[in-house]
């Protein structure tokens, strides 16, 4: 069995680790689509830094779901990338991030 077939059979026969996953899912969509993005456009962490006036540790944390930083720091970043989120997707991914850090 590989990892993935590992976490599909965990998010189909545990409903506490699918609840987890829920509850976590705006954060990890909007950590991902920094990634994606920066990725995309061929940038290093210290490009988008530049771009956004933030700092490549923040970003970096945010990247690895290691932080949520706050509401304008988060459009900042997704500003350099040329990305747009909303206010709904910034509250969602706030209360996402704390249950996510804890559980790391």
């Amino acid at each position: 069995m590989n990892f993935r077939d590992y976490f599909e059979e965990m998010y189909a026969n545990d409903p506490e680790y699918r609840k987890a996953e829920e509850q976590q899912k705006a954060y990890l969509d909007l950590c991902d689509k920094v990634f994606r993005a920066r990725h995309h456009q061929n940038l290093n962490i210290k490009d988008v830094a530049f771009l956004s006036g933030v700092s490549r540790k923040v970003i970096s944390e945010f990247e690895m779901m290691c932080h949520m930083p706050r509401k304008a720091t988060v459009r900042k970043i997704f500003a350099a990338l040329g990305l747009a989120v909303t206010d709904e997707e910034l509250d969602a991914a706030k209360v996402a991030a704390g249950y996510a850090i804890r559980k790391i």
